[in-house]
């Protein structure tokens, strides 16, 4: 199926929804806000468009190359221990 293959690359990043959300969040936080380099006021629509896609590849590649080597993300795997009370298995043996 074409749609499964295009989209495959996509489930590492749902697996690691929480992670990658936050880590979208301090990006753009530190790119775009008042906070950090305010290059949302700098930048034309383009550019921007660019700098969001590039951040999006990034984390795919991220997202997978995690998952090779541990079960969950980093901040799935915190969120588990805190729900379950106890230290859950991280890395892949």
């Amino acid at each position: 199926n074409v749609g499964k293959k295009v989209l495959s690359p996509l489930r590492h990043v749902g697996q690691m929804a929480f992670t990658n959300y936050i880590m979208q969040s301090v990006l753009g936080l530190i790119i775009f806000s008042s906070l950090g380099f305010s290059y949302y006021e700098k930048g034309s629509p383009s550019v921007l468009i660019g700098i969001v896609v590039f951040i999006y590849l990034l984390q795919i590649t991220f997202s997978k190359t995690w998952l090779k080597h541990f079960y969950f993300g980093p901040l799935e795997w915190l969120w588990r221990c805190i729900s379950y009370f106890k230290l859950m298995p991280l890395k892949r043996k």
